[in-house]
C-alpha cells in the first residue's frame, strides 16, 4: 500500500476507503450500530475536506487500531470537542475593567508647546512628564524616578590618549629610517603571552590552515640586537606551533571514547598552562612589587611549563603519522614515552605523561573489566582484543572456538603491546566466566566483582618512595598489571576447576578412557577381546555386528562406577584385509561420549589416538590369545618329533615378545604418563592449561607408543610379528599344506590373502575413516601379502622355518630401529624397550633347531 518513500499509493487510496466501509459493515454485523453510524457520519464530513495526505492519515489509524469493536467508547468523542468560544469584547466590560474617570484624562492639549524632540536638538535634557501609573509597592519605597543619564560616564581623554599610545601598531612614529617598529620589552612580553594564549598579535601571523606561525621581522628591540630578539621570537613561536596543535587535536571529532578521554586529558592540561600563563600576565597587568621586566625570564619560564606539553605534542603528531595508526597506538607512545622521560631524568615530564597514560587506560580497561568480571562482550567494540569467532558454536567447542583473539592485518595481536603478557589471563578469565554461565552459576558472577579492586594510578604503581623511582616503569606497571589481573583471574579460574572437578567429574572421565581404552582393569578387558575374538574365530559370517558389540562392551564395563555404560558405543567400518589378520581388528572401534564441559578439556581430536592405542593393545591381546589357546595335544605338527623343538622354542620367544610388548604399553608408557599428567592437570590454573596438559599427554602417548609417522616403519614391523603369531598358530594347528582339504587354502587365514580374490571384501562399502593413519599403502600391503603367502604355503618343516627367519629378522629391525630413534630423540622408554627385546633373541640361533632344521 505504500510507494518506495512511505507513501500511499493512487491506486491503494481506494483499498483504504473499501477497509473503512468494510469496518462499518463489520460494526453493524457486531450490533455495534451505533459505532458504525458515528463513523460512517464522519467519513462522510471527511470526504468534503479530504487533501492530497487524507488516505495516508486513514491508512495510519488503520495500522494504529487494536480491536476497535471491543475498545471503542463514543462518550471518548465529547473530549475530541473543542470548547465553546468566549463572548465577544464589548466597552462596557472595557469600562468595567479600566473606568475612564482619572483626573486630567478629559483635558485639553496645548498643541502649540514646544516637543521634547525640539528639546532634545538644543541639547537641553527633557525632563519626562508625570505619568500616571500604579502604586509602588513595598518593596519600590521611592518617590522620585532615577534619571538614567546619571549613570553615564564621561571618559577621560588622558586614559584615551595613553591606550593610544601603548598600541605601537598605530604609531608611525615610532618607526625609524629603515622600516622597524622600535617597541619596548613589556611590549614584546604581552606579544608574546597573547601568542601563546591563542590571541591575535602583531608581532606573530597565524595561518589556521595550516598551523603555522610566523615572526614579522618589522619589530625590534630598542635596547638589543635585533638577531637575538628574532631568536628568542623564533623560539617563542615553536612553543606556540605546538601549543596550537594541541588545541587543534583536542578539537577533533572523536568516536572512540580511549581518544576522548585523551582529549579530555589534553584539554585539562591546556587549560592548566593557560592559567599559568595568566598568573605571568597578571605579574605584569597588577603588580603587587616592583617587576623586572625581561623577555628571556619569560621565555625561560614558559619554556618550562611548555616542556610537558610539547612532549605530549610530539607523541600525538608520530602516531598521528605513522601508517599503522590503532587506537590503543596513542596508548602505547603514551607508555614507551613515559619510559623514555623516566629513563632521561626528567621527572616533570615523567609525571605528566604518566598521568594521562593512566587516564587513558582506566577508560581502555572498561570492557576488559566488563569481559573479566561478566563474560560480555561490547558489539561494536572494534580497540578490544577479544572477539566473538562463532556465537553459534556448540557448547562442546565453547572454550577454544566461540571466542578469539584478534590480530590485525599486520599479524599481530590487536592489542598494546605492555598488555601482550597478560593477555592471555585476560583472555581465559572471560572464558570461564562464560563457561560457568553455561553450567547455570550465574549466581557466583557477584563474587568475581571484587570490592577492593588495585588501583592502577600514579600514587600506587609508582610510589613517591625515591627508591621506587628508580625501578623501571615497564616493571612497576607490569607487576601492578599482574595483581589487578590476578584479583579477577584467581576467583573465576578456581572457582571453574572445583565445578570441573566435582560436579562435571573430570577426574572420573579420565578413569572411565583408562578402563575402556587403555585396559586399566586387565581382566575386564581380556573379557571383552576374548568374546570379541570368539566371535571372530566362529563360523558365523555377521560377527561384526556393531549392535551386538556395543551391547558386549556395555555388559563388560557396566560394573565400574565411572564408567557410564549408556555413553558406549562400537562403531566398525570395511576393511581390507582377512578376517583373521591381526590388522582386521582396526575395522572396530570404540566411542565413550564425554559431558560437554569435559570436551573442552579432552578435545575430539584426542580420541583419534584413545582409538588407536585401543587397537594397538586389542592387536597385541589378539596374539597372546592365539598362542596361550594353542593345544600341542591336538596340533598335527607336533607329532614330527624333530620340530617339536623348534616349535615350543618359537612358542616361547613369540609369548616374550608379545608380554614384553603388552608390559612396555601399559606399565612402561601408559601408567607412567598418566601419572604424571593428573599431577600436572591438578596444577592447572584454567582450561587451558588443562587442555594443554592433556594435549601433551596424547602426544607422549603417540610418541612412546611407536603410533607417531617417524616411527610408522617401527610400528608396521611389530604388527608383522603380532601377524607371525597368527600364522605361527595356523601353521601349528593345522595338517601340511599337501595333506589340507580343497576348501583350506579358502579358508586358511594368512596374512597373504589379497583383496582383489575376496569376494566379500570386494562387496562391502570402503573404509570412510581410520584411526590407523600410519599403515602401510597399497603397494605395502600387496608386498606384504606376497611375503605372507611365502610363509603360509609348504610343508610344516618349512613353514616354520620361514616363520623363524622373519621373526627374528623383525625382532632385530624392531631393535635396532629404537635404538636409533632413541639415541635422537632421548626417549629412554625406547631404549628400554630395545633392551628387553634383545633379551629374548637369545636363545633363537641355529642350535635351537638341531641338525635338520628344516624338514622337506
Amino acid at each position: 500500500m505504500q510507494g518506495a518513500y512511505g507513501r500511499v499509493e493512487q491506486t491503494a487510496s481506494f483499498e483504504v476507503k473499501a477497509s473503512y466501509e468494510g469496518l462499518v459493515e463489520k460494526f453493524s454485523i457486531l450490533n455495534r450500530d451505533d459505532l458504525a453510524d458515528a463513523l460512517d457520519i464522519r467519513l462522510k464530513k471527511l470526504a468534503d475536506v479530504s487533501s492530497k495526505f487524507t488516505p495516508e492519515i486513514l491508512s495510519l489509524f488503520l495500522h494504529l487500531s487494536d480491536r476497535p469493536v471491543e475498545k471503542s467508547r463514543l462518550k471518548d468523542l465529547e473530549a475530541l470537542k473543542p470548547p465553546p468560544p468566549p463572548p465577544p469584547l464589548t466597552w462596557a466590560d472595557i469600562y468595567a475593567d479600566d473606568p475612564l474617570n482619572e483626573e486630567g484624562i478629559w483635558d485639553d492639549i496645548d498643541y502649540a508647546a514646544e516637543s521634547s524632540e525640539d528639546e532634545k536638538k538644543r541639547g537641553i535634557p527633557v525632563r519626562p512628564r508625570k505619568k500616571y501609573t500604579t502604586p509602588p509597592s513595598s518593596v519600590e519605597d521611592t518617590e522620585d524616578a532615577l534619571d538614567p543619564h546619571s549613570f553615564i560616564l564621561v571618559p577621560d581623554v588622558k586614559e584615551l590618549h595613553g591606550i593610544d599610545e601603548v598600541q605601537f601598531w598605530k604609531r608611525p612614529d615610532l618607526v625609524d629610517g629603515y622600516g622597524t617598529v622600535k617597541i619596548t620589552e613589556l611590549q614584546a612580553v604581552r606579544e608574546v603571552l597573547f601568542m601563546l594564549r591563542g590571541l591575535p598579535t602583531s608581532l606573530f601571523r597565524l595561518d589556521e590552515d595550516s598551523g603555522a606561525i610566523t615572526c614579522n621581522t618589522s619589530y625590534a628591540l630598542e635596547h638589543a640586537i635585533p638577531a637575538t630578539f628574532h631568536h628568542l621570537l623564533t623560539s617563542s613561536k615553536g612553543i606556540g606551533v605546538r601549543i596550537y596543535g594541541l588545541h587543534q587535536w583536542a578539537r577533533l571529532r572523536q568516536s572512540v571514547l580511549v581518544l576522548q578521554t585523551l582529549q579530555a586529558s589534553t584539554t585539562a592540561r591546556l587549560r592548566e598552562f593557560d592559567t599559568d600563563v595568566a598568573k605571568i600576565e597578571q605579574r605584569f597587568v597588577a603588580p603587587e612589587r616592583p617587576v623586572l621586566v625581561s623577555l628571556i625570564q619569560v621565555h625561560s619560564e614558559i619554556e618550562a611549563l611548555a616542556h610537558p606539553l610539547k612532549a605530549l605534542a610530539a607523541t600525538l603528531s608520530a602516531v598521528d603519522g605513522s601508517a599503522n595508526r590503532h587506537t590503543f597506538k596513542y596508548l602505547e607512545a603514551l607508555f614507551d614515552d613515559t619510559n623514555i622521560a623516566q629513563m632521561a631524568g626528567d621527572p616533570g615530564t615523567f609525571r605528566f605523561m604518566a598521568d594521562i597514560f593512566f587516564e587513558c587506560l582506566q577508560t581502555y580497561l572498561k570492557p576488559v573489566r566488563k569481559w573479566m568480571e561478566e563474560g560480555e562482550l561490547e558489539t561494536d567494540d572494534q580497540i578490544f582484543f577479544v572477539g566473538v569467532s562463532d556465537k553459534g558454536s556448540e557448547a562442546s567447542s565453547l572454550w577454544h572456538e566461540r571466542f578469539v583473539l584478534r590480530h590485525g592485518t599486520d599479524g599481530n595481536l590487536h592489542a598494546p603491546k605492555f598488555l601482550h603478557p597478560a593477555v592471555r589471563k585476560v583472555f581465559n578469565t572471560g572464558k570461564s566466566i562464560t563457561f560457568l554461565k553455561e553450567l547455570g552459576h550465574n549466581r557466583m558472577q557477584d563474587a568475581f566483582r571484587t570490592d577492593v579492586e588495585p588501583s592502577l594510578e600514579f600514587e600506587t604503581v609508582c610510589s613517591q618512595n625515591p627508591a621506587m623511582l628508580l625501578t623501571p616503569f615497564a616493571e612497576l606497571f607490569n607487576a601492578a598489571f599482574e595483581n589487578w589481573i590476578r584479583s579477577k583471574h584467581s576467583a573465576a579460574s578456581l572457582t571453574l576447576r572445583q565445578r570441573l572437578y566435582e560436579e562435571c567429574g573430570l577426574w572420573r572421565s579420565l578413569d572411565a578412557l583408562e578402563y575402556i581404552y587403555f585396559s586399566r582393569d586387565g581382566t575386564l578387558f581380556q573379557a571383552f577381546a576374548d568374546e570379541l575374538f570368539e566371535r571372530l574365530e566362529g563360523r558365523r559370517r555377521v560377527w561384526d555386528d556393531r549392535f551386538l558389540l556395543t551391547e558386549l562392551a556395555q555388559t563388560t564395563f557396566s560394573g565400574i562406577g565411572c564408567v557410564n555404560e549408556d555413553s558406549i558405543a562400537i562403531r566398525v567400518t570395511s576393511t581390507k584385509y582377512p578376517r583373521r589378520s591381526i590388522k582386521t581388528l582396526s575395522s572396530i572401534s570404540i566411542e565413550y561420549m564425554l559431558p560437554w564441559s569435559i570436551t573442552n578439556v579432552i578435545r575430539r581430536t584426542s580420541f583419534k589416538t584413545y582409538q588407536r592405542i585401543f587397537t594397538f593393545l586389542l592387536q597385541v591381546y589378539r596374539a597372546k590369545h592365539l598362542l596361550r589357546k594353542l593345544d600341542f595335544r591336538s596340533s598335527h605338527a607336533v607329532k614330527v618329533t624333530k620340530h617339536t623343538h623348534l616349535i615350543y622354542s618359537l612358542r616361547y620367544h613369540m609369548l616374550w615378545f608379545t608380554d614384553i610388548l603388552h608390559a612396555y604399553l601399559t606399565s612402561t608408557v601408559i601408567d607412567a604418563s598418566t601419572t604424571t599428567m593428573r599431577k600436572r592437570m591438578a596444577e592447572a590454573e584454567d582450561i587451558d592449561a588443562m587442555a594443554t596438559v592433556h594435549e601433551d599427554y596424547i602426544n607422549r602417548l603417540r610418541s612412546q607408543c611407536l603410533l607417531s609417522k617417524n616411527l610408522a616403519p617401527i610400528h608396521q614391523a611389530i604388527i608383522s610379528l603380532l601377524d607371525l603369531c597368527v600364522l605361527f598358530t595356523d601353521a601349528v594347528a593345522q595338517p601340511s599344506a599337501r595333506h589340507a582339504p580343497a576348501e583350506a587354502p579358502t579358508k586358511r587365514p594368512t596374512i597373504g590373502t589379497n583383496r582383489r580374490t575376496s569376494k566379500r571384501q570386494a562387496t562391502e562399502p570402503p573404509d570412510d575413516e581410520s584411526f590407523s593413519e600410519d599403515e602401510d599403502s597399497d603397494d605395502g600391503y600387496e608386498a606384504e601379502a606376497e611375503k605372507g603367502a611365502s610363509v603360509a604355503e609348504g610343508p610344516v618343516g618349512e613353514r616354520l622355518g620361514k616363520l623363524r627367519e622373519q621373526f627374528e629378522k623383525l625382532c632385530t629391525f624392531v631393535a635396532v630401529g629404537l635404538r636409533g630413534v632413541g639415541r635422537v630423540g632421548a626417549e629412554p622408554a625406547w631404549e628400554m624397550l630395545a633392551e628387553r627385546l634383545e633379551w629374548g633373541e637369545g636363545g633363537m640361533g641355529d642350535e635351537g633347531l638341531g641338525k635338520g632344521g628344516v624338514c622337506d
